[in-house]
């Protein structure tokens, strides 16, 4: 079957999707409408859904063949930025109706190329082998709801094989697709810290606790933590990117606050950073004769590794949908991605689907309020799908990879991370 052809007859749905989803974008945790429109786009294509409250959706594509049981992933949450109307060359085609709020991470290019995916394989289900778990997954951007579609998943113990997904990248030309086995994403520790000391006059420092002085002592033990903690062949950055204290030049302030953020593909590393970092700001704090309190103290999370096997067959997948001469490998970010989750259960991969376009300014990065994706990557990604559905229960695939020992609880409990809120009404 030629996928990229069967997809690109999509193509006009794809966009209208796309641009559906960009126009009404919903934040972390809060995807009501775009729930319901994903959950309506698959039942228009007979597809067996569920909804999972506060986790997102899953849609069953069940093969007219016997087969394996693969999991296909895309994210649907927005981002809380102002959009800009121009991608610096020129206006973009369409642009978020809701202030304050859009998908300037390319989300809505995601779900809108699962869903057309899907509608491709739920047209030709009587050749599919196995079956196609669709995973539409909410709060990807910080806000953990992967967990219940996980605890989901692992009550009801479906035998998923391997899990794929996609990221689309504005620094690769549209038309080409990157993956390899390795690092894709990082994992991210996040801390959130307020040193509390004693104020006063600035005339008499002998009566004060100045916890401008106790941060300065952590600080200065963070920037060394790394090179002490974590071999220098380990890809792991650290940086301190907010203080707060004071507000006159002769009053000791009461209090400082101070956050920021480490990055790393190891997460054995992670681990050890955070626990020595822990311990640092404690004893500081008693050395000054301050208190601390950890207001955000999450992570580290899991990184998104491209298990060795799945990757190979990932890119097999890519090279059948694109061409061999536009698939290559990809590089790894240090950004973090809720996928990491899903790489700890189930053998996966991650590719990364080309969006950028020079010639028209689609080339800011993710995150940026002039980011503007070339829609033509909706047909490469939406075949990269079809693609993996279609070839996985043919290839010799037996992917082999220590999956995480325990369950969604385990894992959000090792990473300091806590169980989402229940919003949905």
């Amino acid at each position: 079957m030629d996928l990229l052809n069967e997809c690109r007859k999509e193509l006009a749905y794809a966009v209208a999707v796309r641009r559906q989803l960009h126009e009404h974008p919903e934040p972390s945790c809060y995807e009501l409408e775009t729930v319901r429109f994903i959950l309506s786009e698959l039942e228009k294509s007979g597809i067996e859904t569920v909804n999972i409250p506060d986790g997102g959706v899953l849609g069953f594509i069940r093969g007219g063949l016997p087969g394996k049981t693969i999991m296909l992933r895309a994210d649907c949450d927005a981002l809380k930025v102002m959009e800009a109307p121009d991608n610096g060359k020129g206006p973009k085609v369409c642009v978020s109706k809701s202030e304050g709020l859009a998908h300037c991470c390319g989300h809505d290019m995601h779900t809108a190329m699962l869903l057309t995916a899907a509608k491709v394989l739920a047209k030709n289900r009587d050749s599919l082998k196995g079956t196609v778990i669709l995973m539409f997954e909410r709060g990807e951007e910080g806000g953990g709801n992967a967990y219940y579609i996980h605890r989901y998943l692992q009550e009801r113990r479906l035998p998923i094989a391997a899990c794929f997904s996609q990221h689309n990248d504005p620094l690769l030309p549209v038309g080409r697709i990157a993956v390899s086995a390795g690092p894709r994403f990082a994992g991210s520790f996040v801390f959130y810290v307020r040193l509390i000391g004693k104020g006063g006059h600035g005339s008499r420092p002998d009566r004060c606790n100045n916890p401008i002085d106790c941060f300065l002592a952590v600080a200065s033990e963070y920037k060394d933590l790394r090179m002490r903690l974590v071999a220098p062949d380990v890809m792991f950055t650290s940086s301190i990117n907010m203080v707060r204290a004071g507000a006159a030049h002769n009053i000791t302030p009461e209090e400082l606050t101070f956050s920021g953020t480490a990055r790393t593909y190891d997460f054995e590393a992670g681990i050890r950073f955070r626990e020595k970092f822990r311990e640092i700001i404690e004893k500081t704090c008693e050395i000054f004769d301050c208190r601390c309190e950890f207001l955000l103290w999450k992570g580290p999370t899991m990184p998104v590794i491209n298990q060795e096997e799945a990757a190979r067959f990932a890119r097999t997948a890519a090279e059948s949908a694109v061409g061999a001469e536009n698939v290559s490998d990809n590089i790894p970010d240090l950004c973090g991605e809720s996928f990491g989750i899903t790489t700890a259960f189930y053998p996966s991969a991650m590719a990364a689907v080309g969006s950028g376009n020079e010639a028209e300014g689609k080339t800011f990065p993710l995150h940026s309020p002039h980011y503007d994706p070339d829609e033509d990557a909706l047909l490469y990604g939406s075949a990269y799908y079809a693609a993996c559905a279609f070839g996985f229960s043919e290839a010799e695939f037996s992917p082999r990879c220590k999956a995480f020992e325990g369950g969604i609880d385990q894992l959000y409990k090792l990473t300091n991370r806590p169980v989402p809120q229940h919003l949905d009404p």
